[in-house]
């Protein structure tokens, strides 16, 4: 698990990846202590 070092700052990663990206999961924290893993799917927005 990736944490911010400085608690009072925001912190942004950034993770370049070769072609298309249709899809990705997220993970929540479960009443468990455990996470479970949401599949999302990704799409651009029309600006």
């Amino acid at each position: 698990m990736l944490a911010n070092a400085n608690s009072d700052r925001k912190a942004v990663t950034l993770h370049v990846y070769g072609g298309e990206m249709d899809r990705c999961n997220v993970y929540e924290p479960a009443d468990d202590g455990w996470w479970t893993r949401h599949p999302k799917s990704l799409g651009y927005n029309e600006v």
